[in-house]
Formats: C-alpha cells, structure tokens, sequence
C-alpha cells in the first residue's frame, strides 16, 4: 500500500509492517516536559519514515514513535518486555549540519520479575 499525502495533520502519516495506515496523533512526538509511564509491551509495529522503518513502542495505554536517542536508550538498558518505564521528553539536543536537532529522552525503568 502506498504512502498517502495529505495536507491536514490529521491525515496518513505512514503504512506500517501489515498495512494499516498510521494516522496523525497516534504517532505525534511527545511534547518537552512531557512524561509516560507504564508497561513496556515492546515494538507495537513500525512505519515507513524518510530513513526507514521506525518502531511505535507501546508504553502502558500510550505509543511513542522511536528515534535513535529513545532506541538507544532502550537497548543499553536491556529494557525487556514487562518492565515498568517512565519516559520524559527532555530539551532538544543540538543539530549536527543540515540535520534536526534530536529529541532528548530520560528513561527510568523497574525491573519485572
């Protein structure tokens, strides 16, 4: 299924692994300051971004949609499906030349057992 434009930002902003178009909203950056807590339920799908597939994690009843800083984090942390994680949107970090400047996470987590 092809990726579909559209000019509302309530429209489709990608496809994921099965098809299903991801709507905005479901997919929106979390805001500075912001913070999420809850279940790590894991990768809950992927779409296609402009430098390839990017995971959706599901956090509780929340998704947060992955960059590199917030799948780094992850994964030096050895964070496994069932632990308890706390997420806050920090401060941009600074932009390398002619890119975006990162978006900053803290994670907490507490171990399942």
């Amino acid at each position: 299924m092809a990726k579909r434009n559209g000019k509302s930002k309530s429209t489709t902003v990608g496809v994921d692994d099965d098809g299903f178009e991801i709507i905005g909203g479901d997919t929106a950056p979390m805001g500075v300051g912001e913070v999420v807590e809850g279940v790590y339920g894991g990768v809950a799908r992927t779409y296609k971004g402009k430098q390839g597939l990017v995971p959706i994690y599901a956090i509780g009843t929340r998704t947060i949609m992955g960059n590199a800083v917030l799948k780094g984090k992850l994964k030096d942390g050895n964070v496994k499906e069932g632990d308890f994680l706390r997420v806050t949107r920090l401060a941009d970090g600074t932009a390398k030349k002619g890119q975006s400047a990162p978006k900053m996470f803290q994670v907490g987590v507490k171990r399942a057992n």
